[in-house]
């Protein structure tokens, strides 16, 4: 029988989902690192399931191969990887400051491989940050994706407490945000 998983890479909403290995044994809550089509990731295991999912793209998955679980190795770098994401974060937002770009800088985020840096700001107006990305390019010599997100993916990406006490919605379960109207 075929099984289907899902899985969470980074903060983000967006869950993916890929068949089970046959030859490992996966449970939820696990972390596995996984290859993807922008590179090697780690990623968390919500569901495991027998029943195909309806947005499984088989043709083309983001999420092509199961590497392996997550062992006390990977641990480390992933330790190791936290502090190198706090130190690009300081020296991306010291550049965007010499720029002057009018862009809130929320979060510096490495794949596991080290081959991208990924950038999430947040800014009101669209911003020409050509210059702003070579210089990144050069100061961090890896490929540089710069994300700008809207408010509510800043709350789910940064967290925080909601007016009733408890942690936000938008960063514990909720996967699509609906337009909000005034009325």
């Amino acid at each position: 029988m075929t099984l289907y998983i899902a899985l969470r890479l980074r903060k983000l909403s967006v869950v993916y989902w890929f068949k089970k290995p046959d030859d490992v044994e996966l449970y939820e809550t696990q972390d596995v690192i996984v290859n993807t089509q922008h590179g090697v990731e780690v990623g968390r295991i919500l569901r495991i399931t027998d029943t195909k999912p309806a947005n499984l793209d088989e043709e083309t998955p983001f999420v092509t191969e199961f590497v392996r679980v997550v062992n006390d190795d990977d641990r480390n770098q992933l330790k190791d990887l936290c502090k190198k994401e706090k130190e690009a974060f300081i020296q991306a937002r010291k550049k965007i400051e010499e720029h002057q770009l009018p862009m809130k800088l929320l979060k510096a985020e490495y794949l596991f491989d080290c081959s991208r840096l990924i950038l999430y700001f947040k800014s009101d107006n669209k911003v020409d940050f050509r210059e702003l990305l070579k210089s990144l390019a050069s100061l961090f010599r890896t490929r540089i994706e710069l994300r700008q997100i809207g408010v509510r993916d800043e709350t789910k990406l940064l967290g925080g407490i909601g007016c009733c006490g408890k942690p936000v919605c938008c960063s514990q379960f909720m996967n699509v945000f609906y337009p909000v109207s005034t009325k």
